[in-house]
């Protein structure tokens, strides 16, 4: 009460000609953080093509129940998503505009990787598992985001503003890896995504920069599976500069988390 009462009678004391507003405190860095909220608002935020709705593999004769192979099926929901341009991103990118793959809560088995391209950026994967099936090659990820090298820019990053989410990769003990992300600037899985069965590094990161890897869960092999003995898996493999790996639990691993690279951030990771 009595600073209250200092301000009011500061105020009722202002010079004749004086406008009160000028007696109060000036917030001199008001203009920085609203830029600043305007430009984190239109990176988290990704323009999304009203005319064009999420992409379902199903419409392109994926399984969606696990049983057949849905890999050639992805090809073609994977080449319809990238029909779509909103311009170009850094290094010539293709801008997607928020286009979005939607799994729709459905279980698909790949018999070879789902891939998104180099030179594509602003679209999103969500909400279903991608499974690995007896013949998967044994050196190859479920999916894939980009490629290495990456020859685009001074910032070796060949893609943009990847988002990954809601998802289940399972490797079926038969790929080398869940998620790779190569030469990406701006990748992210989150959501409650979960990691399985993968034999030598659940996620990798390879080069780009601030990818970020949160509420995930990572393990080679459950704890019930008597084959857990065997494990000699790394549960995330960090190599680059300026990732992001925060509230992520790797319970099954001979290794929980590998770094190779400079200015990485971990916090809340169990392992």
């Amino acid at each position: 009460m009595r600073a209250a009462t200092l301000v009011c009678a500061a105020a009722a004391a202002a010079p004749r000609g004086v406008p009160r507003d000028a007696l109060r405190p000036t917030d001199v860095h008001a203009s920085v953080r609203a830029r600043h909220a305007r430009v984190m608002a239109a990176w988290g935020a990704p323009l999304r093509d009203a005319t064009a709705p999420a992409v379902s593999p199903v419409d392109f004769g994926a399984d969606p129940t696990g049983v057949a192979d849905s890999a050639a099926a992805f090809t073609r929901a994977m080449a319809a998503l990238l029909n779509r341009s909103h311009g170009a991103m850094s290094a010539g990118i293709k801008d997607l505009g928020g286009a979005v793959l939607d799994l729709g809560g459905g279980t698909y088995s790949l018999s070879t990787p789902l891939v998104v391209p180099q030179m594509v950026g602003n679209m999103r994967i969500i909400d279903g598992t991608l499974r690995a099936r007896a013949g998967f090659p044994a050196d190859a990820f479920v999916l894939q985001v980009g490629a290495s090298p990456c020859a685009a820019d001074k910032q070796a990053s060949c893609n943009e503003n990847i988002g990954l989410s809601g998802l289940t990769i399972d490797g079926g003990h038969v790929a080398a890896g869940a998620l790779a992300i190569n030469s990406t600037m701006g990748a992210t899985l989150d959501a409650s995504s979960a990691v399985f069965g993968f034999e030598r590094c659940g996620i990798a990161l390879y080069g780009g920069h601030e990818a970020m890897i949160s509420e995930t869960w990572v393990a080679a092999f459950f704890w019930s599976d008597p084959l857990k003995a065997r494990n000699q898996a790394t549960g995330i493999c960090v190599n680059g500069n300026d990732h992001y790996v925060t509230n992520v639990i790797v319970f099954s691993a001979l290794v929980g988390v590998a770094v190779d690279g400079a200015a990485n951030i971990f916090s809340g990771v169990h392992t």
